[in-house]
């Protein structure tokens, strides 16, 4: 990501070039604050790394055996250390990127001695002896070092203090100093990727603001246009933006363009790109990606009531991210979860997954089955009204009817149909797949909810915790069967992956790619999973369980649900923290970073980045396991910084966000529009005439030379004409236009700098109750206009004399700052290289902001000291505007 200096200049006709007619007012050096003394350098600033930081610019990278405890809370840094019993020369590197780094961790009866390298050069020994445990101890501290990346390699060689009783250690975190991070203007999650700032005001919508989308018959783009229409309205207390629909051309500076095309970034349909001037360009790859783009607008709108100028540009580093729902267990309503999916979609999720099913409830109504279902359930058509909201907002919705275990609200009426211990004890929840009528019953509930989810393209079988795996010999229904089924070998996990792989069957007829959890997956002996069957990578609790390289390697695909930092168990049940965002990010959590093989084991299992298409994307899961120990409202309250933080760092695989800028932007953004307070109607819809431009005037005609101009003219607030006694605005077109106007006019386009009076007016003609006093100040401290030098010694402006081309041809070089080398010839036959502003005039034609007329003889002409008239001056400044460097 590029962050330029927030008051860099931007030359107008770059940027006019990336908006086509929307561009950045040109504000030459002149134009800009008076110039300050030099910045004093930022100070450096200290960032804490956990020992779990495994990824990203500071990372630990462990070697040999290690494990990471969690015994202690709090006393630990996010509640964990990493240690090795040292019998087999482990060894752990910081690398890290800055000024220094002091690592700590703990002194104990039974550590060793660690020998310590600082980019490569031996350093003094830790001796980790200690006669009683002492936490918070300095391994080693670098000193300073020059800002870069260096790295720290802790390693234990098998030797120790005589009195100490081991050869272990322990680490627990990194103190990093180094520069401070640029904090961006730009208010958003997730940041965009590529962001250029510009020189230039933010940009805030006004009275003239429209939203402009180029073709009729587009029903998606008209869509996002209305429902920013909406958004814009509440945002910004003011009426709804009209939306019309025409020519990118027909576009004036203060609107907001909609478009579909080709976004330089990426060709994924969530690409973005959002050009900021005096008005705004959002470009999709698709409406999605125009709608990834808006998101941006809003919440720079929400946040700071403007949007920086300049250009950011956004794609997704996965596919898919996602946030799964329990609402089997504990009832959620229909309105809790709109407003769940507004606030998801938001912050770039776009995947919603939908488990409705569970041991302790089913709760979507039943035609089929009604006796099964919850008291408190949604009705159909609370889940189409769902569905239909999260289609509008971008989301797909993945079914999740888990079975054939969790499904004890089901089997209460069907006990017939439930597994049986050796003993002969039911198995909770457990549907014995090995009973034909049982596999039927578990079918037929997918052919009734497959009808009511007609968009999904995936489905969540689920098939976890069908049995306690880890004693899967315990149940000799499931092992006899298979032997019988599949021969000798077989076991209880070829039934549960045939089982899956029947249900897979029949969702692919219906066109649905399917999806399992991955706890019970891979463990068989005889039957393989179907190829097309995606793992939900959940856990990794039990060193059983097959390995992500494993399944990886049987070109399966994935989703990362990791249980280590995304599961938010309703009261923490199960032994579960709830995720927060300071883990996550101390952590340096990536989409690749999928959940430790064991609990207690120091490795994650790591895909590498960029990230193959076997990586789909991740998710966030609400489980609802004690259903009331949280309202609606808690649970939204709980899940909105850690779901946020997932977001921004799926999207962007991590972030150039710092922890506490993420808290801040998080904090600004508040929920999605339309949670708080319903969206009012968006503006009217007004598809424009091919070819008519309008404006307020009415002695301007739509047909009329410079009309177009003169409608820009008006849109950017430039000139508001005069008031007639019939009611109507007139602009006077063929009238002169006289030199106070002009610096009115100039002074606006500028974008209405505030001036400071001097004790006395410059100019013996201009007194301060003068109209347009300001901006004729304005352009004298400019340099922009001189005035004349009097006999008497005075300087007067003339502010009621009309002002010549001449003029006006000089006034606009110095408002651009420009620097041409004197002409030696010029287009025009009536302009010498000798004469007055013959430069400035020169470099007016070579910018096109001037065509001049054709002589009757067929030479070039300029009148360069012809009054300018109203007309004619829009179109030098639009010109300007656009094509002026």
């Amino acid at each position: 990501m590029t962050i330029t200096p927030a008051r860099r200049r931007v030359a107008p006709a770059v940027v006019g070039a990336l908006l086509g007619s929307v561009t950045l007012a040109a504000i030459p050096a002149s134009m800009s604050p008076a110039t300050a003394a030099p910045a004093p350098a930022p100070a450096p600033v200290t960032t804490t790394i956990d020992d779990r930081a495994l990824t990203g610019t500071a990372r630990f990278a462990y070697e040999g055996r290690w494990t990471t405890g969690s015994g202690l809370g709090d006393g630990w840094h996010a509640g964990t250390e990493t240690y090795t019993d040292g019998t087999a020369s482990q060894s752990v590197t910081l690398t890290f990127t800055g000024t220094r780094a002091v690592v700590l961790g703990a002194k104990h009866p039974n550590h060793g001695i660690a020998e310590i390298t600082v980019d490569g050069e031996q350093v003094a020994d830790f001796d980790g002896y200690a006669t009683q445990i002492t936490h918070g101890q300095t391994i080693v501290d670098t000193g300073d070092l020059d800002q870069g990346e260096h790295t720290v390699t802790i390693s234990y060689p098998g030797i120790k203090n005589p009195a100490a009783g081991g050869l272990g250690g322990q680490v627990d975190r990194a103190e990093i100093t180094g520069e401070a991070p640029v904090d961006s203007p730009w208010v958003a999650i997730p940041h965009p990727q590529e962001l250029d700032l510009a020189d230039a005001p933010a940009w805030s919508p006004g009275d003239l603001t429209r939203i402009l989308i180029p073709e009729v018959g587009d029903d998606g783009l008209l869509a996002e246009a209305e429902r920013l229409s909406s958004e814009m309205a509440q945002i910004t207390d003011r009426e709804a933006p009209e939306i019309v629909i025409g020519d990118e051309g027909r576009a004036t500076p203060s609107d907001v363009v909609l478009q579909v095309g080709d976004v330089a970034v990426s060709d994924d349909p969530e690409a973005y790109t959002v050009t900021v001037g005096t008005g705004v360009r959002v470009l999709g790859e698709s409406t999605e990606g125009v709608f990834r783009g808006t998101r941006q607008l809003v919440q720079n709108l929400t946040a700071t009531d403007g949007v920086p100028a300049g250009v950011a540009s956004g794609t997704p580093a996965v596919v898919e991210r996602s946030l799964h729902l329990d609402a089997a267990r504990k009832f959620y309503s229909k309105e809790w979860i709109i407003d769940e999916l507004h606030d998801a979609a938001y912050v770039g999720l776009n995947t919603f997954q939908f488990h409705f099913s569970e041991n302790e409830g089913f709760r979507i109504e039943s035609d089929r089955y009604p006796q099964v279902v919850s008291e408190e359930h949604l009705t159909k058509e609370d889940v189409r009204e769902i569905l239909a909201v999260a289609k509008s907002l971008h989301i797909d919705v993945v079914p999740s009817l888990g079975m054939p275990g969790h499904l004890e609200q089901v089997l209460k009426q069907f006990p017939e149909l439930q597994l049986r211990e050796r003993n002969g004890d039911l198995v909770r929840g457990a549907l014995d797949v090995t009973e034909p009528e049982a596999v039927e019953l578990a079918l037929d509930l997918v052919d009734e909810y497959v009808d009511l989810f007609p968009d999904a393209e995936y489905w969540n079988i689920g098939a976890d915790e069908f049995v306690q795996f880890w004693r899967m010999q315990d149940y000799p229904i499931l092992n006899d069967a298979a032997v019988e089924r599949f021969g000798p070998g077989a076991n209880g996990f070829d039934m549960l992956t045939d089982f899956a792989n029947t249900i897979a069957g029949r969702l692919r007829q219906e066109g649905l790619v399917p999806r399992v959890w991955n706890d019970g997956m891979f463990r068989g002996s005889v039957v393989e999973l179907d190829d097309d069957i995606q793992i939900n990578w959940w856990t990794q609790h039990d060193g059983r369980m097959a390995t992500l390289d494993r399944v990886l390697g049987t070109g399966a695909t994935v989703v990362n649900f990791s249980d280590d930092f995304f599961y938010y168990v309703l009261d923490q049940a199960a032994e579960y923290k709830y995720p927060t965002a300071a883990r996550i990010w101390n952590a340096d959590w990536r989409p690749g970073v999928f959940p430790r093989i064991q609990r207690d084991d120091a490795k994650p299992q790591i895909m590498p980045s960029p990230y193959s298409d076997q990586l789909r994307g991740v998710s966030f899961a609400i489980w609802s396991d004690r259903p009331e120990a949280e309202s609606e409202e808690q649970v939204s309250r709980g899940i909105r910084e850690p779901l946020r933080a997932m977001a921004e760092r799926s999207w962007n695989d991590g972030s150039v966000l710092t922890l506490e800028r993420f808290a801040e932007v998080d904090r600004a953004l508040g929920r999605a529009p339309g949670i708080d307070e319903p969206l009012g109607a968006p503006g009217t819809v007004t598809v424009l005439p091919e070819g008519e431009v309008t404006t307020p005037f009415a002695d301007v005609a739509p047909d009329q030379q410079f009309a177009a101009d003169i409608a820009w003219l008006a849109q950017r607030g430039i000139t508001t004409g005069w008031d007639e006694p019939d009611g109507t605005r007139t602009f006077r077109p063929l009238t002169h236009l006289n030199r106070d106007a002009m610096a009115a006019f100039l002074h606006r386009l500028a974008g209405s700098p505030e001036v400071t009076r001097p004790a006395t007016s410059p100019f013996a003609d201009v007194a301060e109750s003068d109209q347009f006093y300001d901006e004729i100040l304005w352009l004298h401290q400019q340099g922009i206009s001189t005035g004349w030098q009097e006999a008497d010694g005075t300087r007067t402006f003339r502010p009621l004399e009309p002002i010549a081309r001449d003029a006006m041809a000089a006034f606009l070089y110095r408002l651009a700052d420009a620097e041409d080398a004197p002409v030696t010839t010029t287009p025009f036959t009536d302009v010498a290289p000798t004469d007055q502003y013959a430069t400035e005039i020169a470099w007016a034609a070579r910018t096109g902001i001037t065509t001049g007329w054709t002589g009757n003889d067929g030479t070039a002409l300029y009148r360069p000291l012809e009054p300018i008239n109203r007309d004619a001056i829009a179109a030098f400044l639009h010109r300007f505007d656009v094509r002026a460097s």
